[in-house]
């Protein structure tokens, strides 16, 4: 008995502590987004888009309350999720919004079977389980500056990809744009009657930065204009930026 005891208590700081590191995850994926995305128009959404706003803030707030109150904090972010599941639908269980709630039913549960303020030796706070958790944040947040500040991003390889390579054309605005793209990523084309001639197409993101939705797969800078797009289903689709104004575009191949 004393055995199960003791090993139940190892295995609730040890969980507590997986989930904390999990909900620092979490909180450091959606800080990622609203610093390359910038915050939500508050002013400009609805009734219905700010209560979603304020069921993802409780949602993710309660993962770093449970830091420091870890049964309000993991009670928070799970009332948060049951809140915010009538409007997800199917999407409850994305992981976007599966994983926070997992966390913060697994904060309950270790504070659950922690209460009365039962400890056990330091080899159970700081076990493997949490080590590796620490190493996971180390290594995300590392991911995210690579991913936010390298131009281009380590790891994304100097390549184009050959479905992009060719000649495209399509609107933006106005203007018709063409560019002929060759495999070495040098550019050529023009918007409208303005030459676009001696730009490169770079790759813009890496794996990782694919796997979060951060950035665009390819950008072109020149002199007149600067591009940021997509291939998807056979186009390239993205933003083009002139003289401070983007607009989206959608290229196909000519």
């Amino acid at each position: 008995m004393t055995n199960l005891h003791e090993t139940t208590l190892t295995l609730a700081l040890t969980g507590g502590w997986m989930a904390r590191a999990v909900g620092l995850l979490c909180i450091l994926f959606v800080l990622a987004f609203v610093i390359a995305e910038g915050p939500p128009p508050l002013q400009r959404m609805t009734g219905r888009e700010v209560m979603f706003a304020l069921g993802m803030l409780a949602m993710f707030g309660g993962l770093a309350v449970a830091w420091r109150w870890e049964a309000w904090g993991g009670a928070v972010a799970v009332v948060a999720w049951i809140a915010l599941a009538g409007q997800l639908g199917e999407h409850a269980l994305d992981p976007p919004f599966l994983v926070p709630v997992v966390a913060g039913a697994l904060h309950l549960l270790c504070a659950w079977r922690l209460r009365g303020g039962e400890v056990v030796g330091e080899a159970g706070r700081w076990g493997v389980v949490s080590r590796v958790g620490w190493v996971l944040v180390a290594v995300f947040v590392v991911l995210c500056a690579n991913e936010m500040f390298g131009q281009p991003p380590l790891m994304a390889g100097s390549r184009i990809a050959q479905e992009a390579v060719g000649e495209w054309e399509g609107q933006a605005g106005l203007a018709r744009l063409r560019l002929r793209i060759a495999p070495d990523g040098g550019v050529v084309g023009a918007l409208g009657v303005i030459p676009i001639d001696g730009a490169r197409m770079q790759v813009n993101r890496s794996w990782f930065g694919r796997l979060i939705h951060w950035r665009s797969d390819y950008v072109m800078r020149s002199s007149e204009v600067s591009l940021h797009v997509d291939l998807r289903g056979g186009a390239l689709e993205g933003t083009l930026t002139r003289g401070g104004h983007g607009r989206q575009i959608s290229l196909r191949r000519r």
